[in-house]
């Protein structure tokens, strides 16, 4: 790479990086030899400023419009996938900050990230190996917590949840005072398994652990 030889990038190197975040390509992955800090920096600046340029409300709305088309044909419905819509849409419609994800496989940030929303999306998992697998998806920041056996699942949300908070204030993603994110998760009762999404103000951690009780 021009990058690496001269210390400046080629036009055709910045077009590349450009057109391809433009046209939703996932991640982007070096050899080792040109995985330079500098390198690094100056694809991570590139992408930034060309993600600037995505219309995400348009594509939004025709990512929306192929998924209703695309469920017609469903003989058996997703119902993962139907929540990452159902997400997203709050998390459009909300000006949410982030969408926190609460997985085990990695499922629900897969599902999520196919729908592009604009904020970026947290997905929290006790797995090690899950949590950089996630780091290949679009939009996905992963954070990984590690669980005690001896927690209960309430106890375990709470936690994850908590650390998803502290990490979305540390990153400095709570762009306002009013700010909000979106919490996904998959509560179990019984032997049922319930789906929910939540809508949790981020300066008020009391009111998080008021939801989190209901």
């Amino acid at each position: 790479m021009g990058k690496v030889r001269n210390n400046d990038a080629t036009h055709s190197e910045i077009a590349d990086v450009v057109n391809l975040t433009l046209d939703g390509v996932d991640c982007f992955m070096l050899h080792e030899t040109v995985s330079t800090i500098k390198v690094i920096e100056f694809l991570n600046s590139t992408i930034m400023e060309a993600e600037e340029m995505v219309d995400y409300q348009n594509l939004h709305r025709l990512l929306m419009t192929q998924a209703s088309i695309s469920s017609i044909s469903m003989v058996k419905r997703d119902y993962t996938n139907v929540m990452a819509i159902m997400a997203c849409n709050a998390a459009m419609k909300n000006n949410a900050n982030a969408i926190i994800a609460l997985t085990e496989t990695g499922k629900t940030a897969i599902m999520l990230s196919k729908y592009r929303p604009e904020c970026p999306i947290i997905a929290v998992t006790s797995s090690s190996v899950v949590a950089r697998n996630c780091l290949l998806l679009r939009g996905v920041l992963s954070l990984n917590v590690n669980l005690v056996e001896t927690d209960t699942y309430e106890r375990s949300i709470e936690m994850q949840t908590k650390a998803a908070i502290s990490f979305i204030e540390a990153n400095h993603l709570n762009k306002t005072l009013t700010g909000v994110a979106i919490l996904v998760m998959g509560q179990r009762t019984g032997s049922e398994k319930l789906n929910t999404i939540r809508i949790i103000p981020l300066q008020y951690e009391n009111s998080m652990n008021d939801d989190l009780k209901q």
